[in-house]
């Protein structure tokens, strides 16, 4: 868990994956941060942010830096249903 404000109800949405197989992972966006884990069983990808940046437990200071600059997810799943995940930045925008 990133913060505070999570999903109520994992338990639900599990059991849904559970149900339909042909979901390969979960993807998510607005943590303020890219982060990878599992979910379910599932790769779970959550997309970096576009204004902030949540700083990490052991980070000092306020809780968003919006001094790091803006970064993108890019999925791509391929004909054997792999998901790769790139994570790039958007050079000069700060």
């Amino acid at each position: 868990m990133l913060d505070g404000i999570r999903l109520r109800g994992e338990d639900r949405l599990a059991a849904l994956l559970e149900r339909y197989p042909q979901v390969v992972a979960v993807l998510c966006g607005h943590a303020h941060t890219a982060a990878a884990s599992t979910f379910a069983g599932k790769p779970l990808r959550a997309a970096p942010g576009v204004v902030s940046t949540l700083k990490l437990p052991w980070e000092h200071g306020d809780l968003l830096d919006y001094a790091q600059p803006p970064a993108l997810a890019f999925h791509v799943l391929d004909d054997e249903h792999r998901l790769t995940t790139h994570y790039r930045v958007l050079p000069g925008s700060r």
